[in-house]
């Protein structure tokens, strides 16, 4: 096996091997000074730096080859100076390695953290533009509410003036009618004394056609009256002109005044 070889599988192994016993300190002992027996050997520090960026637990590796370069330290013969040598310069490799990885590594923690701030900040920043287009909906379903309110605000205020002006109309039709009441009953009354007093004067029969025919239009004038105001505050009124009493008063009438009407024209023609 090419030596490079034997020094990447001998670093592997003892980046993952614990000297808890003498026989693998040993033996890496002794490996190192197979390793380093050829005298014109050269470390190929790339192959080196990739096994090491490879090396499962990278702390155990500089820890075991500490011990290793301690034990050979202790020697002292001639030949150990060489592989102590050789061993120091793969020691300050790997250890400027090692505190390279840790550079990068904390650089690289560092990264993570800032991107895992500038995550937290995205996502803040996402939860608050959620919240604000929350709040914009909210606002806007509020608007629409007011908007409707305010409808049925005018809408009720157009009701209650169109109340408003219909019951002035209706209390100036009522007034009117009661002023036409008062005026019919006064006519009436002024109208009745007028044949009254001249009873003496005229004969029973014109004294009763005009009684009748005072009597029927005062009745028929203050009935429709007070009707029309009954049908005033009504939704559905009833026709004025099919009341069986006012009817059969007007028919009544009509016929005492035919009767009337008869027995002076008789009277006067026999």
């Amino acid at each position: 096996m090419d030596t490079n070889k034997k020094i990447l599988v001998f670093l592997k192994r003892i980046s993952t091997e614990e000297f808890d016993t003498d026989d693998k300190y040993q033996r890496a002992k002794e490996e190192i000074r197979k390793i380093y027996s050829d005298r014109d050997f050269r470390h190929h520090y790339s192959d080196i730096t990739a096994q090491i960026l490879k090396s499962a637990d990278l702390e155990k590796l500089v820890e075991n080859l500490r011990i290793v370069k301690e034990g050979i330290e202790e020697d002292k013969d001639e030949d150990s100076k060489h592989y102590l040598h050789q061993l120091t310069k793969l020691w300050d490799h790997i250890n400027l390695e090692f505190v390279r990885v840790g550079y990068y590594k904390d650089r690289f923690s560092d990264i993570e953290n800032r991107l895992s701030d500038i995550n937290k900040s995205i996502e803040n920043t996402q939860n608050g533009l959620q919240n604000l287009q929350d709040n914009n909906k909210i606002i806007q379903t509020n608007i629409k509410d007011a908007q409707i309110q305010l409808q049925n605000l005018k809408k009720d205020s157009e009701d209650i003036q169109a109340s408003i002006r219909n019951q002035q109309n209706q209390y100036i039709t009522i007034l009117g009618i009661f002023a036409s009441i008062v005026l019919t009953l006064v006519g009436g009354f002024i109208f009745s004394t007028s044949v009254f007093a001249n009873i003496d004067k005229s004969s029973i029969y014109r004294l009763v056609f005009m009684m009748i025919f005072i009597c029927c239009f005062t009745t028929n004038i203050l009935y429709y009256l007070f009707r029309f105001i009954k049908n005033i505050g009504e939704k559905n009124p009833d026709c004025i002109f099919k009341d069986k009493a006012i009817v059969s008063f007007n028919i009544l009438m009509l016929f005492i005044l035919i009767c009337d009407g008869g027995f002076y024209l008789f009277l006067s023609y026999c």
